[in-house]
């Protein structure tokens, strides 16, 4: 009876995930098919807008929306730079859709097989999630996601090892963007806090590395890799980015604000810087 049970109850999670799974699918295919749609009237039209969900601001233990805020766009000792301008949060991407569901989704994930499901792209794309957002913002057409994955993959940023997925790889994807995008781009290492502020002070974004448990802030990681995200700003004495896995439940997926010296503590010290030009 308690080995029945137990098969029943396996069964009824696989179900619900598989039930989940296919209603990603279903969203993400959507979702390419409206911004196929948006992107060839943005070509006719380069004074439109790629428009998304709105976001919110995250200031910890202040959450606003961020629509209708006044953003200065400088390259100077401002204590406010937004290299994605007063609309930030119209440039989210996020890696599973609906971005509602994203905790659902980890959350299920680490009760089922990991190795199972690691190997889809969804689980892998936050690299390419944190470029769109940046080609979005300055209005460069480029492929949908899943075509930029697989372009990354044959540079050389994924790599099969094993029969899973590794990556993304810094330097190959710092090429992918240089190459594909005309944009100038480069891998760093050994990054402190206050050389990431004047990259960022300098007009260039950067792809950062950092630990997936960002988006649990405050609890501290047990490693500094494994996630990329969009740095493209700086307020007081925070870095601003979008997290393309943060969770919508505690605010950490748009304009999340973090200080300099909590940053530190989830950055790797690596990643990729990319001039705006």
């Amino acid at each position: 009876a308690i080995t029945y049970l137990c098969a029943k109850q396996e069964l009824s999670m696989k179900k619900t995930f598989l039930s989940l799974m296919k209603s990603i699918f279903t969203a993400i295919k959507s979702r390419c098919l409206n911004l196929r749609k948006t992107r060839k009237a943005s070509l006719s039209n380069p004074k439109l807008s790629l428009k998304r969900k709105p976001g919110f601001l995250r200031n910890y233990g202040k959450c606003t929306n961020n629509s209708n805020s006044k953003t200065k766009v400088a390259v100077t000792q401002n204590k406010y730079v937004s290299l994605l301008g007063k609309n930030a949060t119209d440039f989210y991407v996020p890696q599973i859709e609906p971005r509602e569901k994203i905790e659902e989704a980890i959350n299920l994930l680490q009760k089922e097989n990991r190795e199972r499901w690691m190997n889809l792209p969804q689980w892998n794309w936050c690299g390419i999630c944190a470029l769109t957002m940046l080609l979005d913002s300055m209005h460069i057409p480029h492929p949908l996601l899943l075509q930029m994955y697989q372009a990354a993959f044959d540079f050389g940023a994924y790599k099969l090892i094993d029969g899973k997925i590794i990556g993304a790889y810094h330097k190959p994807l710092a090429q992918y963007i240089k190459k594909e995008f005309h944009l100038d781009s480069s891998a760093m290492r050994d990054m402190t806090t206050k050389k990431l502020k004047e990259i960022i002070l300098n007009n260039n974004f950067f792809i950062a590395s950092v630990t997936p448990e960002i988006r649990s802030c405050p609890v501290l990681p047990a490693k500094k890799s494994g996630h990329l995200i969009l740095i493209f700003g700086i307020k007081n004495n925070s870095f601003i980015f979008h997290n393309s896995t943060g969770f919508f439940s505690n605010h950490t997926q748009c304009n999340v604000e973090m200080p300099f010296d909590l940053f530190e503590k989830y950055f790797s010290g690596s990643g990729i810087a990319i001039k705006k030009p």
